[in-house]
């Protein structure tokens, strides 16, 4: 199901499974601890944690929260809030997640050092994050009606059910309630994330969690209907546990499809090569351009005509889209010059090049002798 963010049977890897992987690993964990809770599992879990911190910050993040609210939570199946045994095990289970926490950052600044001789400023790993959530840059409005409530409902209800046992001061005795913490946390947390992109295309992306969170709740509705004492209440019970079954059904039947699209139809790779004809005709454009030749190929989806021209991508630089600042254009064209490499640009990057490095673009212009192909303009040093 998740494999499919994209919609239209395309994909989002970027999302599912990179950002995914970590929450099936500590729902796996998760499970297992709520069964038997064993010590590994925690350390265990907590690691994960880290490596996905750096793996992806902000998914990570919510896995991390979900993962410490899972353990903290599971503390009641023993103690309630009178104990004095369960704010020492509260305290250590937050000082793990801070290890965790601090860790990853270690791991952030000092791996750059390790690679290039220089530190990371931790600072810099927030700007996209401080970009996005404090001045609302490309955040969409939610209108007040609105599907991307759906899934709110169903986290906000899993919620309470669980702080049940807490505001009574019980101790919990229901094995579901800790998973459906560790869902309903997760599933607002990247709800929270992918909120100011609200568009519909998006809202597959967050609704994973509370598809599993359905049937446990719908069950849950069942149980709590007293046994049937008319004919009313014995249609309304039933009803529940219909719809307990079919939600699973078609959870499972859906996953089933998925599979068998993927695996067997392969499905998305048809719906891909329709995506990507225009690329394939670009790709024939460039390829009359470049012959026998090997030069930068400093465009957008350069990775994808290097193969498919069937040539190695040697050169120390990173593709377009990694270049932010006018240093890195400075060392590219000091390159070229000590070099006399040919370089394919595109329309965007003879753009970019136009507005934000219009010196040292006219200087390169004058060094050398241009062919153009459709949106491409091959350029060779001249003799």
């Amino acid at each position: 199901f998740i494999y499919l963010t994209g919609g239209n049977f395309s994909y989002y890897l970027q999302f599912a499974p990179l950002r995914i992987i970590a929450f099936a690993l500590l729902l796996f964990l998760a499970t297992l601890y709520t069964q038997k809770p064993k010590k590994y599992l925690i350390l265990l879990g907590f690691s994960i944690s880290i490596l996905f911190l750096v793996w992806n910050f902000e998914t990570g993040f919510v896995n991390l929260i979900a993962w410490t609210a899972l353990l903290i939570y599971t503390q009641f199946n023993t103690y309630t809030l009178k104990d004095k045994k369960f704010y020492c095990d509260l305290i250590k289970y937050l000082a793990y997640a801070f290890l965790s926490l601090s860790s990853a950052l270690i791991i952030f600044k000092f791996t750059p050092y390790i690679l290039t001789g220089k530190i990371a400023n931790i600072a810099d790993i927030f700007f996209s994050q401080r970009l996005y959530l404090k001045s609302g840059f490309m955040v969409a409005k939610i209108n007040p009606l609105h599907p991307w409530f759906l899934p709110l409902i169903i986290y906000m209800t899993a919620l309470i059910l669980c702080l049940q046992p807490i505001l009574r001061r019980e101790k919990n005795n229901d094995k579901d309630l800790p998973l459906l913490l560790f869902l309903s946390i997760f599933g607002c947390g990247i709800y929270t994330y992918y909120q100011g992109r609200s568009f519909l295309e998006n809202l597959i992306a967050i609704l994973f969690p509370a598809l599993l969170i359905l049937p446990i709740i719908t069950k849950k509705i069942y149980q709590q209907i007293s046994y049937f004492t008319s004919k009313q209440t014995e249609n309304i019970k039933n009803m529940f546990y219909v719809l307990h079954f079919s939600i699973f059904s078609i959870i499972t039947f859906g996953a089933l499809l998925v599979l068998f699209g993927v695996f067997i139809l392969n499905l998305p790779k048809a719906h891909h090569i329709q995506q990507d004809w225009p690329i394939r005709q670009k790709t024939q454009y460039l390829e009359k351009l470049v012959k026998n030749k090997n030069p930068i190929i400093f465009t957008l989806d350069s990775a994808y005509y290097y193969k498919a021209l069937n040539k190695k991508d040697n050169f120390p630089f990173a593709a377009p889209i990694d270049f932010y600042l006018k240093e890195d254009y400075k060392h590219l064209f000091s390159y070229l010059d000590k070099t006399k490499t040919p370089i394919v640009l595109d329309k965007e990057q003879i753009t970019r090049l136009q507005l934000f490095y219009q010196e040292g673009f006219k200087d390169f212009i004058r060094k050398t002798k241009h062919i153009k192909a459709d949106e491409f303009v091959l350029f060779e040093y001249k003799d």
